[in-house]
């Protein structure tokens, strides 16, 4: 196991006020929401909490969690058709309640989660409570796909519950201070595969000189030692 430890990158802290890149994969995904993707790629995360909610103490634990991650508090203008992030200071959900009938509940929370995010202004995080009885609520969090993914989605889970537990009970939240935000990982990635080391790992996907510098479509397709057309048909054993 220390051998594996040993293997991982360091990510270095970004410059303090230095421009902040999208990663590949917010750079992906600001293009397929530019296509028209709408809610396809909203991340859901539903709770189902029963007896008494504090709704004051539940909506600072979610703000808390917002600030605590730079990511959440992202937005992705682009003024030239460039994508770029900018990073809120201080983003507030209001965490509305939402009364509504249990054999609807579903369909509700479902039309909230599928609703489309402004990646250019943001909030790109949203979150309401909706109560089915005076001691059955959902807590229904929507974040686009670009700020979050499904890795993240148990450690906010956690990282809320945690919080809202320091609030009812007044205590300090016990959670790990963050080495490193998105941004840091984000600017790595961009210097780490575009240099000499990123350059070597990509060298063994690379084609052949001697196919890359073929001079027409016939030398390439000569050069191709693949079957003219795809087939189903495998081979004899």
């Amino acid at each position: 196991m220390s051998q594996i430890f040993a293997t991982l990158p360091v990510i270095p802290l970004r410059p303090e006020k230095s421009d902040q890149p999208l990663s590949f994969a917010q750079e992906r995904l600001w293009f397929l929401d530019a296509l028209g993707a709408g809610g396809s790629y909203n991340i859901p995360i539903a709770l189902k909490l029963t007896g008494r909610v504090e709704l004051t103490a539940l909506r600072e634990a979610l703000n808390a969690v917002v600030a605590r991650h730079d990511a959440l508090r992202m937005a992705f203008p682009a003024p030239e058709g460039q994508p770029r992030v900018t990073v809120a200071q201080s983003q507030m959900l209001q965490l509305p309640i939402v009364d509504v009938d249990p054999g609807e509940a579903l369909q509700a929370a479902s039309a909230m989660v599928a609703e489309p995010f402004n990646l250019a202004q943001g909030p790109l995080v949203r979150a309401n409570l909706f109560r089915l009885e005076a001691d059955e609520h959902w807590l229904v969090v929507s974040i686009h796909h670009i700020v979050c993914d499904g890795w993240s989605v148990k450690n906010l889970i956690s990282e809320l519950a945690e919080l809202y537990s320091a609030h009812l009970c007044g205590h300090a939240p016990r959670l790990p201070d963050l080495l490193v935000q998105y941004g840091d990982y984000a600017l790595w990635q961009r210097q780490h595969f575009t240099g000499e080391s990123g350059n070597a790992e990509r060298a063994p996907w690379r084609p052949p000189a001697s196919r890359a510098t073929c001079a027409t479509k016939r030398d390439c397709a000569a050069q191709d030692s693949r079957a003219p057309r795809h087939s189903a048909r495998g081979a004899s054993a």
